[in-house]
């Protein structure tokens, strides 16, 4: 499944970026080499075959600056050979002489995605469809490149969106939905599960059972006014509350009636 990546950006992570390059550019046989490199590194690490594509020069980005740094190294784009539809970036940072992927992304929000339902499962007792993705992290920095596949969910630290959809027919009983949101929260951080973002969403038949292709909208038209809160909120028929776990029953309850005014 394609994920829907969400990007953070902070002031500290940009002015950590701010770093001098020794670097005077790559030549196409220089990025050629990096992406053959990028390819074996992948395939070592994930023990599987991938292709890469769109190699270009890596930049430094610049505070308040309209045009990107100086070079930094070499970013491109990557798939599982045969499955172009999970693409993921590698960069290959030159000043450290490290190559760093978002694939460990992908495959840690499986993982985190089998827990997920697990709980949900033992708590709803309902059919229930998931959209878990890890971010990327500020600024698009992609996950330390010492995270295998063999690392658990509790052991990785990078922040996770969970986005969980049920159907609801008839009226909402919004406190006992509260108290099982909390409950699943509170499971998440007692198996490790320290920085997520939750979202438990109650929709009408027809729109959980098109929530895949409305997720595939949202992600292809990349506009801030148009997400998953302003898809449910204003509907009479369709819930959302959620947190980061430290919510109470009443405060989830009261993140229900937000856009219903």
């Amino acid at each position: 499944m394609k994920p829907f990546k969400w990007l953070l950006i902070s002031a500290a992570a940009l002015a950590a970026l701010m770093v001098t390059s020794c670097s005077g550019g790559y030549s196409e046989a220089g990025k050629k080499q990096k992406a053959s490199e990028m390819k074996e590194y992948l395939e070592e690490k994930y023990s599987e075959a991938f292709i890469i594509e769109k190699v270009e020069e890596l930049r430094y980005h610049r505070v308040g600056a309209l045009t990107s740094g100086e070079v930094a190294g070499v970013q491109a784009a990557a798939y599982p050979a045969g499955n172009p539809e999970t693409e993921f970036r590698v960069e290959y940072w030159e000043k450290e002489n490290v190559i760093e992927d978002g694939y460990i992304n992908l495959i840690m929000s499986d993982k985190l995605a089998e827990l997920v339902q697990q709980k949900v499962q033992s708590i709803w007792k309902t059919p229930a469809k998931l959209d878990v993705v890890y971010f990327e992290g500020p600024f698009g920095s992609l996950p330390d490149s010492s995270y295998t596949p063999a690392a658990e969910v509790k052991d990785y630290p990078y922040a996770a969106g969970i986005n969980v959809f049920m159907a609801q027919e008839g009226e909402l009983d919004k406190r006992v939905q509260a108290t099982q949101i909390r409950q699943l929260n509170q499971e998440l951080k007692e198996y490790g599960i320290a920085d997520f973002l939750s979202a438990v969403f109650f929709m009408n038949q027809e729109d959980y059972s098109q929530i895949e292709a409305t997720l595939q909208d949202i992600d292809e038209k990349k506009d801030d006014e148009y997400n998953l809160y302003s898809f449910c909120r204003p509907k009479a028929d369709c819930w959302v509350s959620g947190g980061q776990g430290d919510e109470t029953v009443e405060e989830l309850i009261a993140d229900f009636s937000l856009g219903k005014e």
